[in-house]
């Protein structure tokens, strides 16, 4: 969960082609895995995301391996191109 601006960002296409190499591929593929992952566990990490992040905006604390969303949104927000 990372807060982007609009249009800094891009559209990857996923979907395996014929002129892709065996390593674009197996990534292709892993993603794919992953993008079905979260379709289906969609509701629950919306959930959790949410609580994790109005528990840390709440309280102020950052715990190990979370990002700092707080620093993250004060940074896109003074972001220019």
């Amino acid at each position: 969960m990372i807060p982007l601006k609009e249009g800094l960002y891009s559209i990857v296409n996923i979907n395996p082609d014929l002129n892709d190499t065996i390593e674009q591929l197996n990534y292709k593929n892993l993603l794919n895995k992953e993008l079905q992952f979260c379709i289906s566990n969609k509701e629950k990490i919306i959930r959790e995301s949410e609580k994790m992040y109005t528990k840390q905006i709440n309280s102020g604390k950052v715990y190990f391996s979370y990002c700092n969303f707080k620093k993250l949104e004060e940074t896109r927000d003074n972001y220019t191109t």
